[in-house]
């Protein structure tokens, strides 16, 4: 199972329209996508706070949300099919992919400096949830920086791999 399901089914569906059917990109409406969105990412910080439910929901939820606004509000200034509409989302499945297979799978197979180094890397202050979901929001408004937006959620990618991988252990 990938590390985060809903956010890479729904690139995978991005990843088909946009390559076999380059006008249903123009054709959603903007405005539901906009409001789901923001929801999703509102309903991820609400789910983050509540300590009983699982945080991959709220990661999940998050990047789902994020990729909704992200598909309506950079169509204001690139065309429907622009290659990030269909590079980005081929380039999440990939990191979800490898993320899944090169981290989250294999904890069993790292030692103890290794889990170290993992335990130091995921407390450490620049990796903390709400500073990466700050600049990933930061990413969504500058989008004339079209590169920041996928760097800043690998990195929350990246992020929840190695709390699921130190959840395993």
């Amino acid at each position: 199972m990938p590390v985060l399901p809903l956010f890479t089914l729904f690139n995978i569906i991005l990843i088909l329209a946009a390559w076999q059917r380059p006008n249903v990109l123009e054709s959603i409406n903007q405005l539901q996508f906009l409001i789901l969105g923001l929801c999703l990412i509102s309903l991820s910080g609400a789910l983050s706070l509540i300590k009983r439910v699982d945080f991959g929901w709220a990661y999940d939820l998050f990047l789902l949300g994020g990729s909704l606004v992200w598909l309506v509000y950079w169509r204001e200034i690139y065309r429907p099919d622009a290659p990030l509409f269909k590079f980005y989302p081929a380039y999440f499945v990939l990191v979800s992919f490898v993320l899944t297979r090169l981290v989250a799978d294999q904890f069993q197979r790292l030692d103890t400096e290794q889990v170290k180094l993992l335990r130091l890397i995921y407390g450490h202050a620049l990796a903390h949830p709400a500073l990466l979901a700050g600049f990933t929001l930061a990413s969504l408004y500058y989008r004339e920086w079209y590169v920041v937006y996928p760097i800043a959620v690998s990195f929350v990618c990246i992020r929840y791999a190695f709390a699921e991988c130190l959840r395993q252990g």
